[in-house]
């Protein structure tokens, strides 16, 4: 019994090792690979490094950490960077400029979940996080003026995008295929101002029921083009960052006998509070776990629901008959 116990134990503490391995490392461009040894590269789930990285460094993250998960290179800065590059088996002269994440550093990184970009980062290239179809949030530091095309193709599960003011261009496919999206957030007061824009940056389908956040007095300018595909335009700031996502079985619903507002799938303490579409604040209301909250008294119409807990948020357009 006893040396069953201890193989149990064993098992449970080896499983637990597994489900997350953290790193944090101070390093200088093109050293990381040697930072980290081959039997941690299997292993890491979540990194922090401070210090300089280039294209070396972003491209072994990509070829050798496969259950990579949460990545923090905000403390970093990205020298250019001109030689030889090596990745997937392939080499190539490369001559690329600082402050640039090159195409595909990422792409198909499926185990990536969360990631934090350094402050002082102005290029996305073309399909740089192309299908991290786990990737949940991006926060687009504020010096970024350029993401190529497909930089955030088929990230499916992407629920939250914030956007510079500094933006300049936004390649073709830069959004489409993600599908999970709840909110973008878009700084530059008018979209006639980013000049060169892809033909093709989003799916009707898949953000008709999203919530674009714009600055204010300037919701009119993107009730053309692709922009009015959104299912609700709202003037304000919105989220400024986003530190955790909510889990998908959380529920808002509104009962169209009762007008009742159901929130199901939370745990502890929540907020809730309701806008209209001119970004109004209807009610706030504190929550202790799943609760009814009646609307009855409201008019007719669309209204954007919001959780908010420790864990993060969860938003949706719901309408009141």
């Amino acid at each position: 019994m006893k040396k069953t116990s201890l193989t149990i134990l064993g098992i449970t503490l080896c499983l637990l090792l597994q489900a997350q391995v953290s790193k944090t490392l101070i390093v200088t461009a093109g050293r990381l690979g040697a930072a980290i040894s081959i039997g941690e590269r299997s292993t890491i789930t979540d990194l922090t490094i401070s210090g300089t990285i280039d294209a070396r460094d972003l491209y072994f993250m990509h070829d050798s950490l496969p259950k990579l998960k949460n990545l923090d290179i905000s403390n970093t800065t990205i020298p250019a960077f001109t030689g030889i590059l090596y990745s997937e088996g392939s080499q190539e002269a490369v001559d690329l400029p600082a402050n640039y994440i090159p195409g595909n550093s990422f792409s198909n990184c499926d185990s990536l979940y969360t990631i934090k970009l350094p402050p002082t980062l102005e290029l996305i290239g073309d399909g740089a996080f192309e299908a991290c179809d786990n990737l949940r949030y991006i926060d687009i530091p504020d010096a970024v003026y350029y993401i190529g095309e497909d930089a955030f193709y088929g990230c499916s599960k992407i629920q939250h995008i914030i956007l510079p003011s500094s933006l300049y261009y936004i390649g073709d496919n830069a959004f489409i295929q993600t599908d999970d999206m709840q909110y973008m957030v878009i700084k530059t007061a008018n979209p006639a101002n980013l000049g060169i824009v892809g033909s093709s940056l989003f799916n009707l389908e898949e953000i008709n029921d999203a919530v674009l956040y714009v600055p204010a007095g300037s919701k009119s300018y993107y009730e053309t083009g692709e922009w009015e595909w959104f299912g609700t335009i709202i003037e304000g700031a919105g989220p400024t960052a986003v530190k955790n996502i909510l889990n998908k079985n959380v529920y808002i619903n509104i009962n169209s006998q009762t007008g009742d507002i159901n929130v199901n799938g939370i745990e502890g303490k929540a907020n809730l509070t309701l806008m209209d579409l001119n970004g109004k604040l209807i009610l706030a209301k504190n929550l202790d776990g799943e609760e009814t909250v009646s609307v009855s008294s409201l008019p007719q119409g669309i209204y954007v629901a919001k959780v908010t807990t420790e864990k993060g948020s969860a938003t949706k357009k719901i309408m009141k008959k």
